[in-house]
């Protein structure tokens, strides 16, 4: 068997000319993509000492489908593998239990060789392929690892979900379907046949390895942050649907708490591919539909229904057309996305257009990463995204406008240990529920420290021990030593008030107040 080396190496992108995701200029973050990366291999099969021309393409991400085509002959290979050894060109491919519902893993895997026998391209009857330690391989580290307890872990999962908009039952049922919940496998970390990591089964192509985009070694260990990185993925494949280009079809209003409008992004995690048409039997290298599992452990783990789409309405074999807008089944079940409050504090955590939806949602600026954002109104569905009117400071300015909150962290009202304040020592006020707070300070306000640090409280009158978290928003002109609380009604509750001072609080000097401080006023 004589072998040319050629494999010549292409990367492309099927859906995107680059690895940067736009989705209407909502936001410019490099998601994870379906790219894939090409190779042409010259080998003689039949020792004719004529070189077949084997091309061979692995789609990157969770689904990993590895195709071979040669002389007309073509197949598809789910999380596929490939070689050359001494007896000429294989394949590799995991096999999965006919108990498939109840585990995530496989154990086993076949191999066959690609063969020429009088000029018809056929494959060896499959091998057992001997797994290289196959979901901890590549791991040097010696120390033992152990995964958190699951009501940890669905913690962590819930928060992740819906700090993007994204109910928690949907990337519960994920990663269930990924990795059973387990981080770690026999002390080590989980990575699959095909270069999946951890409970989200990341799979990084090496470019988005190199420019930064994915550190592995977080993906290997670090919990959190590979539960958000598989949720950031799921978030731009719900965006597939929603540019002006769309990737995937479309199902209803693309409501995000409707589960039912997931189940094409869902299909998408594991690989935008004709593997997952439930329909596309020929194509099937598992024996079952990525999508339709998931759905099956949010039925079955989390005691959730999500009603299929029907598979009459799915083509007999391919993917289903992009343009197409499906009708929600007659029966629909919703998620867990809270409306966020008047006052409620997000950090921007990617760059978010602003737009105006008084001007067809025409963008009018932007928001910076890490920009605290003050809701004022919403929610309002818009093309597949909750939006939120919100306030915020943008080089000592206030900027109102309309953003996607998917891309928003919220900032958690913790209960202040009253005690550790210092009180600023006036004569306890009596106000009315109108009240307008104005407090006045020698220097300029720093407006990027304010989230968090300025707080209204309501106390028991005789414990002192905080009984609500008043929201209000501080406003601040620029050049202005004064800073305005303003408040929406929430004053109504007669009773004893905390006005409460950080001292993370900083000037523009970058200065913070010497201590922490409370202001108390009470309302009749």
């Amino acid at each position: 068997m004589k072998i040319k080396l050629v494999c010549i190496a292409i990367l492309f992108a099927l859906l995107f000319p680059t690895g940067v995701f736009a989705n209407e200029g909502e936001l410019m973050i490099e998601m994870e993509i379906e790219k894939s990366q090409k190779f042409v291999e010259e080998i003689d099969l039949d020792s004719d000492d004529n070189f077949e021309e084997i091309e061979i393409e692995k789609t990157f991400g969770s689904a990993g489908v590895l195709s071979v085509k040669v002389e007309g002959f073509y197949k598809e290979f789910y999380k596929g593998i490939y070689g050359i050894d001494e007896n000429g060109f294989w394949i590799a491919y995991p096999l999965y239990n006919d108990d498939y519902f109840s585990n995530a893993f496989y154990d086993r895997a076949e191999k066959v060789y690609v063969l020429k026998n009088d000029d018809k391209i056929e494959l060896s009857e499959p091998v057992e392929y001997e797994l290289p330690k196959l979901m901890t391989k590549g791991v040097e580290d010696t120390k033992y690892y152990e995964n958190p307890d699951k009501a940890i872990i669905e913690n962590k999962i819930e928060k992740a979900a819906k700090n993007r908009g994204i109910p928690s039952v949907i990337l519960k049922s994920i990663a269930y379907a990924e990795s059973n919940w387990l981080q770690f496998r026999n002390g080590k970390p989980v990575i699959s046949f095909d270069g999946g990591y951890g409970i989200m089964q990341v799979t990084p192509s090496q470019s988005q390895i190199d420019s930064g985009y994915y550190d592995v070694e977080r993906l290997k260990y670090d919990i959190d942050y590979n539960i958000e990185k598989g949720a950031d993925i799921l978030l731009g494949k719900w965006g597939y649907a929603l540019g002006s280009r769309p990737v995937i079809p479309r199902i209803g209003k693309n409501d995000p708490n409707i589960l039912e409008s997931w189940y094409f992004t869902i299909w998408a995690y594991n690989g935008w591919s004709r593997v997952n048409n439930p329909n596309d039997e020929a194509s099937w290298t598992k024996p079952y539909a990525y999508q339709d599992r998931v759905i099956y452990f949010a039925e079955t783990r989390f005691d959730t229904e999500i009603t299929e789409i029907d598979k009459l309405e799915l083509p007999k074999s391919g993917l289903p057309s992009a343009s197409r807008t499906f009708d929600l089944p007659n029966e629909i079940h919703y998620g867990d996305l809270n409306d966020y409050e008047w006052g409620q504090v997000l950090i921007c955590r990617n760059g978010l257009n602003l737009r105006d939806k008084d001007d067809n949602w025409r963008v009018i600026g932007g928001v910076s990463v890490g920009t605290p954002m003050y809701v004022l109104e919403g929610p309002y569905l818009q093309n597949g995204y909750n939006r939120y009117k919100v306030l915020f400071y943008d080089s000592e300015y206030k900027k109102e406008g309309w953003v996607a909150v998917n891309w928003g962290d919220v900032l958690i009202d913790k209960n202040p240990n009253l005690s550790s304040y210092e009180r600023i020592e006036f004569q306890t006020k009596d106000v009315n529920e109108e009240k307008v707070w104005v407090i006045k300070f020698n220097e300029e306000i720093d407006v990027s420290s304010l989230d968090g640090n300025i707080n209204v409280v309501r106390v028991d009158d005789e414990s002192e021990k905080v009984k609500d978290i008043i929201r209000v928003i501080p406003s601040i002109k620029k050049g202005s030593k004064e800073m305005e609380l303003e408040h929406d009604e929430l004053f109504s509750e007669r009773g004893r008030y905390y006005i409460l001072l950080n001292s993370k609080l900083k000037d523009i000097k970058g200065r913070n107040l010497s201590k922490d401080f409370k202001y108390e006023f009470e309302i009749k």
